[in-house]
């Protein structure tokens, strides 16, 4: 089974709390048909957090689709960045882009699992990331590779493809 550690699901549940407070909290309740209290150790389905993402977007947006599915990737990778977890993650696996994209698979293994990683440098400022199994559109992890690159401050592009029946790659180009 495909997992995520509980800890990355309660960040996306922090996020809405943090921007829409209480009543966005309320709401993300009523969206997602359940409790959204996740323990941080516990590992949960992927699916649990697509169904998550689906209440996110309507909290946010009103509607689930693929570009509301960039914005909430974009979203989620500055609040996890921006938070403890993500700054611990980050000052192990490197403080820039090209050293982090290519130690991903160490940190992917830690918080999820079911899920394939591949990295490939294509240049000095190019690289290639092939993911593997997971049941996501193409356009949320764009969306988290487009704000990497405004993490580590970089100009640059994200050409997104499915290159398998479950494996998307992203193209990593930057100034």
């Amino acid at each position: 089974m495909k997992t995520i550690k509980g800890m990355f699901i309660k960040n996306l549940v922090s996020m809405v709390k943090k921007d829409k407070g209480i009543e966005g909290i309320e709401k993300l309740k009523k969206e997602f048909g359940n409790d959204v209290n996740f323990s941080a150790m516990t590992d949960f389905p992927l699916e649990t957090e697509m169904k998550l993402h689906n209440a996110i977007m309507m909290v946010y947006f009103g509607k689930v689709s693929s570009e509301n599915y960039r914005k909430l990737g974009e979203m989620n990778m500055h609040y996890y960045s921006n938070s403890i977890v993500g700054k611990t993650i980050f000052s192990l696996i490197g403080k820039d882009l090209k050293t982090s994209a290519l130690r991903a698979q160490k940190f992917i293994d830690t918080i999820a699992s079911g899920i394939g990683i591949k990295v490939k440098e294509l240049g000095e400022k190019k690289l290639s990331l092939t993911l593997e199994g997971l049941p996501y559109p193409i356009e949320y992890y764009k969306g988290i590779c487009e704000e990497s690159l405004a993490y580590f401050k970089k100009k640059g592009k994200i050409i997104a493809t499915k290159s398998g029946p479950d494996e998307y790659t992203y193209i990593a180009e930057w100034e």
